[in-house]
């Protein structure tokens, strides 16, 4: 709204164009601030837990592996 009103309204004073335009440049400011705020931060991957590990191989174990050479056991 303030960038229609800078290019189709003619002001009378200077003064109340550079008061549009400043306001303009404060929205686009507060715009790009909000966002940066607002958005979610990267979610830290944690490691499994020792249960949640073991879950994991126990159903990991049960598959059949196809392409997959079997790891020694030294």
């Amino acid at each position: 709204m303030l960038k229609a009103q800078c290019a189709t309204t003619r002001f009378d004073d200077i003064k109340d164009l550079a008061f549009v335009q400043s306001g303009v440049f404060w929205t686009g400011w507060l715009e790009r601030d909000i966002a940066l705020l607002t958005q979610a931060p990267p979610r830290q991957e944690l490691p499994p837990l020792d249960y949640e590990e073991e879950e994991f191989n126990k159903i990991f174990n049960l598959l059949e592996k196809v392409g997959i050479e079997p790891q020694s056991s030294e």
